[in-house]
């Protein structure tokens, strides 16, 4: 394809798309990630079950400043909730579904995808792919090389510090619609980087971020961003159905590293249980201890210089990929969050995992992790 050609076809999908849908893992061609031939199956503890119903009366949350009280599952419903899950010590204690979804339904990841972009580093290290996370991205790919980007790292990639320029606004000719439409994204990566800040200095949320780190595993690997996922995280770990990821389009041929991820809600709680065991799950190592460390705990900084007023004042960080609250008596919890409030929570104190998944994010204010980290509070 052309310049002419890319950019008429981005503009189609703009007019005929109206934005962005949960169900838009119709809408883009996309590969499979096979299920496991051993899939691992959840056992419902009645117990826990009971307590978490007494437990998810009047649920305090923001929506326009303003505190509000629900309860939780009349919370769901309004909300455009279709998924609704929790783990706690690899067991179910709550399982609920909403318009019309059932355990069988997709589910479009949106920014939840990252993580798992997370864990295929962690792997590549393990296996010495990836020596280190402190060397310049350019090393692994030299065609971009002499750009002012050379002293970016993979590891300020990993925590979106790179100093890339990145609009996130939805019009038409800001880099956020352009990274999720625009139907090549290796030359769009390589058309519109460009560094604006130091590298590591400040936080800054970039979609370009992962889709270098996901064409960096690609080159090394010789291997699609699915079949690493199918081969080294989801038939590991057990999934029970297949999942696909949708790519930028049969030419371009590359994977929405940042959004792209489309599964059963059942599934993709696994792979949190699998980070709470320190990376064993389904009677396999998938990710070292170390790394499931590594790629979830805080980071020394300066709060307030490099993630911002906000950030700070609701404590809380990033870190792989990974959004994480900070707690009392240097406890943390993290979790992975999409768009139209797709949630994956974990807290590794409560052996909890919470998800919830979304046509869209409701009359919440921020996102769905205020009400995650709320119900683990009280269990």
């Amino acid at each position: 394809m052309n310049w002419l050609q890319r950019n008429a076809i981005y503009a189609g999908r703009l007019i005929l798309m109206h934005g962005t849908s949960s169900r838009d893992y119709k809408k883009f061609p996309s590969r499979m990630i096979r299920a496991a031939s051993n899939p691992y199956n959840f056992h419902e503890n009645r117990d826990l079950s009971n307590k978490f119903e007494d437990i998810e009366n009047s649920i305090p949350y923001l929506y326009k400043n303003n505190i509000v009280k629900a309860d939780l599952n009349s919370l769901l419903e309004k909300s455009g909730t279709t998924a609704f899950i929790v783990l706690k010590d690899n067991s179910i204690i709550c399982e609920r579904y909403y318009n019309n979804y059932s355990r069988e339904s997709w589910i479009r990841s949106f920014s939840i995808s990252k993580s798992f972009i997370t864990a295929l580093v962690g792997i590549m290290i393990e296996k010495e792919i990836i020596h280190s996370l402190d060397v310049p991205f350019t090393d692994y790919l030299p065609e971009f090389k002499d750009r002012g980007l050379d002293e970016v790292t993979l590891k300020q990639l990993l925590l979106m510090s790179s100093g890339v320029r990145f609009t996130k606004k939805s019009y038409p000719w800001n880099d956020m619609p352009k990274t999720y439409f625009f139907p090549d994204l290796r030359y769009l990566t390589f058309k519109e980087l460009t560094r604006v800040e130091t590298p590591g200095s400040v936080f800054r949320y970039n979609n370009y971020n992962p889709a270098l780190i996901g064409m960096i595993l690609e080159k090394l690997t010789g291997v699609t961003i699915s079949k690493l996922t199918e081969d080294l995280i989801w038939k590991p770990m057990g999934a029970r159905y297949s999942a696909t990821w949708s790519m930028d389009s049969h030419g371009g041929g590359f994977e929405l590293i940042g959004s792209g991820l489309n599964a059963r809600a059942i599934d993709l709680c696994k792979y949190c249980c699998m980070y709470l065991n320190d990376g064993y799950w389904n009677e396999n190592q998938i990710l070292t201890q170390d790394w499931v460390k590594e790629s979830t705990v805080p980071e020394p900084v300066d709060y307030e210089s490099y993630y911002g007023k906000w950030m700070k004042k609701q404590r809380m960080y990033y870190k792989y990929f990974w959004w994480g609250h900070l707690l009392d008596n240097n406890d943390y919890n993290y979790f992975a969050s999409g768009h139209l409030g797709q949630t994956l929570y974990v807290s590794p104190r409560k052996k909890l995992v919470i998800a919830r998944f979304g046509e869209r994010k409701g009359r919440i204010d921020f996102g769905w992790q205020q009400i995650c980290k709320i119900l683990a509070e009280r269990f």
